[in-house]
């Protein structure tokens, strides 16, 4: 359950993020996939914090949510 947790509560969310930023970075102006709109402005934050099983997690665990793999796979620090 937890590995269930991480996966859909944070590892595909996290990677669905960080391709985006990747494709829409490459681009200097508003492109169709945005809808024209500012989507630095209105892309879902990093850290919403889902958690279907919070009884599972310790509360350091809870208080780091996605810390990790954000240092892993974004800053490249671990």
């Amino acid at each position: 359950m937890k590995q269930l947790d991480v996966n859909v509560n944070i590892n595909w969310p996290l990677v669905h993020y960080k391709s985006a930023v990747r494709y829409l970075q490459a681009n200097t102006e508003d492109i169709a996939a945005t809808g024209g709109t500012n989507w630095q402005k209105y892309l879902p934050p990093r850290f919403q914090k889902r958690v279907f099983y919070p009884e599972l997690w310790t509360k350091e665990e809870l208080e780091d949510w996605g810390k990790g793999w954000v240092e892993t796979n974004v800053f490249q620090q671990k």
